[in-house]
């Protein structure tokens, strides 16, 4: 003869699974809502380091306006970027963001040109505009405008993170994630 469950047992397994669901949609791409309520197309939840990518491409002026996120204390740094060149990190035309000492945020284009990166202000292969950063409950966002886009709307990108030394991003871990970050998207087709 089978029994009925007790209603407050009822009431605690609903509750559980309640907030497993709504804790695995909370980090999803799709779920998000940026400050101010910015507003992107398109979005990818990325497989490795908490990583999301969300943008909308603009045909009539070849633009892509670009959200990167991650996950990240305000003791660290993260970056995402196109490989133009490669799959992998080197030849990869780098958004970094991280806050400074002084608490505010920061972020600027930086070329990937070899294994020891110096991570400092560069010039990439394409032009860059209103480039920002926030850092909103221990997850820090990347802003960019990419473009004029003359190449393909398939690329290779990259994603990290690291940490910080005083204002200076450091080498991130040469291990696990770290090491697989990295993979291709297509900005028109998604």
């Amino acid at each position: 003869m089978a029994t009925a469950l007790r209603p407050s047992l009822t009431i605690s397994i609903f509750c559980i699974l309640a907030s497993l669901f709504r804790s695995s949609n909370a980090d999803t791409c799709k779920n998000y809502t940026f400050p101010n309520h910015r507003m992107f197309h398109s979005c990818i939840d990325l497989p490795y380091l908490s990583g999301h990518l969300h943008w909308t491409y603009i045909p009539t002026s070849k633009t892509i306006d670009v959200a990167y996120r991650a996950k990240q204390a305000s003791t660290g740094w993260i970056a995402w970027g196109i490989n133009p060149t490669a799959e992998g990190m080197v030849g990869t035309q780098a958004l970094i963001g991280f806050q400074r000492s002084n608490g505010r945020m920061t972020a600027y284009t930086t070329p990937i040109t070899n294994y020891m990166p110096s991570v400092q202000p560069g010039s990439l292969s394409f032009p860059v505009s209103n480039i920002s950063a926030v850092l909103v409950k221990n997850e820090m966002i990347i802003f960019a405008v990419l473009g004029p886009w003359n190449g393909s709307t398939a690329v290779n990108h990259t994603w990290q993170e690291g940490p910080l030394s005083g204002d200076v991003p450091h080498v991130h871990s040469l291990e696990g994630s770290n090491t697989n970050s990295f993979g291709t998207i297509d900005f028109l087709s998604g």
